[in-house]
């Protein structure tokens, strides 16, 4: 069963009872956690809620709808995504207890760019942020990465290496047999994303950074060409 603590949301739905009806209207175009900061019901009682009425199945089949749609796109849309991905996007791998999800998750405020999206079919979700700000939020996460990262990292410049972590990372973790934990270079690699993805670094600290994401132009990882 998937668990996550979502701070401040730890409610039951004998306490917010809507929640079931919000969750059975929008568990297939948003995430668990969005759901859970939606209605303040915690993570894993809405978890525990939708695999006992086989919910999850349908977000397995949006799952692998959202990579079908990206298959379908042109070179010239996967370069537009792969901008956006780099402007607006977060490519990173979260863990906890050996369980990892690594995630590509676009969030913005435009009305254009969701409606881009959805004109090819994606489902961006709204959401409201800690001031109570609507936005949007996509995403493609899970090992099935490996199908949707090696379209758009020919076009990626700030977030290359970030995707080439993520693909060295699903090729080490589909190559362990189911329950065994991860090597010391997956968490290796793990640990590596607090550092990309950090915003507080010195000016000489960011420069290292992007100084290596950008070399990392040059090489392309043998997965990303699979």
């Amino acid at each position: 069963m998937p668990s996550l603590k979502v701070p401040g949301c730890d409610k039951t739905f004998s306490e917010c009872p809507e929640a079931r009806e919000f969750v059975l209207a929008n568990h297939k175009t948003m995430s668990l956690r969005d759901m859970t900061v939606a209605t303040q019901v915690a993570y894993h009682n809405i978890a525990q809620f939708m695999y006992k009425r086989g919910l999850m199945a349908d977000r397995y089949t949006v799952k692998r709808r959202t990579i079908e749609l990206a298959l379908r796109m042109s070179p010239t849309e996967l370069a537009y995504l792969a901008g956006v991905i780099d402007g607006e996007g977060t490519i990173t791998i979260t863990m906890k207890d050996h369980y990892a999800r690594p995630a590509v998750t676009i969030s913005n405020t435009s009305y254009l760019l969701r409606d881009w999206l959805r004109l090819r079919g994606f489902q961006p979700h709204m959401s409201l942020n800690s001031l109570g700000r609507w936005y949007w939020r996509i995403s493609w996460c899970g090992m099935s990465l490996d199908k949707f990262l090696p379209l758009v990292r020919p076009y990626l410049v700030i977030k290359a290496r970030h995707a080439d972590l993520v693909l060295e990372f699903i090729l080490l973790r589909r190559a362990q047999s189911k329950g065994e934990p991860p090597t010391a270079r997956m968490l290796e690699i793990v640990s590596t994303f607090k550092w990309l993805n950090q915003r507080m670094l010195t000016c000489e600290e960011r420069e290292s950074r992007d100084a290596r994401s950008i070399s990392s132009l040059n090489i392309t990882s043998t997965r990303s060409v699979i």
